[in-house]
């Protein structure tokens, strides 16, 4: 079953954060990506570092070439362990990592071809806590923007 671009590329953006490692260059390693129903309140502190990756929005626009344009917005939640020591380096470490493979990977090339046609950061905010949480956690923001053919939107339209 053909899966829509949307689709493919959140599928590549899961698997891509999975290889954030410290033996791939990275200052964390994430033990788990996921995507909903999972939320932050289903982590414990033993599956952090985690990340939770959303759907925001998604906003297409036709155009003359047959081809329909996608900003699709994808937020990553980030989850460290919030009784840790050093809580607050984990979580910006964190943040930084995520954003350094986003900009690795503005076109998100799934082997064969490129499904974007840019990315940029939009936003990363780490969430304050007044009390001490099992989980702390930080949001990534960024807006993918590719383009599908209006003929078949389950692949990329090249104008």
């Amino acid at each position: 079953m053909a899966t829509a671009l949307d689709e493919q590329v959140l599928d590549l953006v899961v698997s891509k954060l999975a290889t954030i490692t410290i033996a791939n260059g990275y200052e964390e390693t994430v033990l788990g990506v996921h995507r909903p129903p999972v939320d932050l309140f289903d982590l414990a502190a033993a599956d952090c570092p985690a990340l939770i990756v959303r759907k925001k929005t998604k906003l297409t626009e036709s155009n003359l070439r047959l081809a329909e344009d996608l900003d699709l917005e994808v937020e990553v939640l980030c989850a460290v362990d919030g009784s840790a020591a050093d809580v607050h380096e984990a979580l910006t470490d964190l943040v930084a990592d995520v954003k350094k493979l986003v900009h690795a990977n503005r076109l998100w090339n799934n082997g064969s071809s490129n499904l974007a046609v840019a990315t940029r950061l939009v936003e990363d905010r780490i969430h304050e806590t007044e009390v001490q949480e099992d989980v702390a956690s930080a949001v990534v923001r960024f807006l993918v923007q590719a383009r599908a053919d209006l003929a078949n939107p389950y692949v990329t339209k090249t104008i």
